[in-house]
């Protein structure tokens, strides 16, 4: 009687195994995802404060694109007060957000010698950050928007990718 139920367990396994082999892809992976159409974009980008008008300015250093897909998590920087704001428009519809704490105002955290921790926040003229979004449709814009303290948030630039 054990034996007929190891084969039966034996024989559903292989069942289930020879079922998951035929409903698979036929296709080698990478066809797979050139098909899909998706691609990665990554974008390395210069903000520089003009302290004449107070405005801020941003412009492409360079992008790389990609076929592929890559898993991420977009992380906002929690009681930032000075941020950017990029959202992402493919074929004219918004499909990806991220923010940042702003590159220009950057906030660092130390320990005292007394074990507290403070806060400093460092000013700086021009700075270098990075963006990296994932890219399905046919034409792609990034916006970015900045926001500072006590001033209402304006967009600085708009990049087609």
């Amino acid at each position: 009687m054990q034996i007929t139920i190891a084969i039966r367990m034996i024989s559903g396994s292989m069942m289930c195994l020879l079922l998951l082999i035929s409903c698979s892809s036929s296709k080698p992976m990478t066809e797979t995802k050139k098909e899909s159409g998706e691609r990665s974009v990554f974008i390395n980008l210069k903000i520089t404060a003009d302290s004449v008008s107070k405005n801020s300015h941003v412009e492409e250093l360079d992008k790389i694109v990609t076929m592929g897909h890559f898993d991420y998590k977009h992380v906002v920087t929690e009681g930032t007060l000075n941020y950017l704001t990029c959202i992402l428009y493919e074929d004219q519809v918004s499909m990806d957000t991220v923010v940042v704490q702003h590159p220009l105002y950057r906030i660092y955290e130390y320990m005292m010698d007394n074990g507290q921790t403070q806060y400093k926040e460092y000013n700086q003229k021009e700075a270098k950050f990075s963006l990296r979004f994932q890219l399905k449709g046919k034409t792609a814009r990034i916006k970015i928007i900045e926001k500072l303290v006590g001033l209402y948030p304006k967009e600085i630039a708009s990049i087609n990718l």
